[in-house]
């Protein structure tokens, strides 16, 4: 793979990417321009991280994971190009983060 000078990169690379969003209020200003709202991280974000529901379960690895005072968790992720898998991607990724936030018999689906 070809390296790029720093000038040359956009945040659709991974490395600029993962610089810029560790820093928490650029990540807060990312999320407050795309979701048109305001945004205040309770934690400071965690670049590739991995979760799984077991030893046994598929992984998966985030780009950017991020909670904000209000327990709302952000999955932020940057694609170069379409891998036409992003629906059931996502769809994976959704449930095994909701899944970590439900306590065992917890019934309310609205959190707590």
């Amino acid at each position: 793979m070809k390296k790029k000078e720093l000038k040359d990169l956009n945040l659709l690379d991974r490395f600029l990417f993962a610089e810029a969003v560790e820093d928490p209020e650029t990540l807060q200003d990312m999320l407050e321009i795309i979701l048109g709202k305001d945004v205040v991280l309770k934690h400071l974000p965690q670049t590739e991280k991995e979760e799984r529901k077991s030893l046994w379960t598929k992984q998966i690895r985030m780009d950017v994971w991020a909670m904000d005072e209000e327990n709302v968790i952000y999955d932020t992720e940057v694609q170069q190009r379409n891998t036409y898998n992003l629906p059931k991607r996502s769809r994976l990724y959704h449930g095994l983060i909701d899944s970590k936030l439900l306590k065992p018999g917890e019934i309310d689906y609205m959190g707590s």
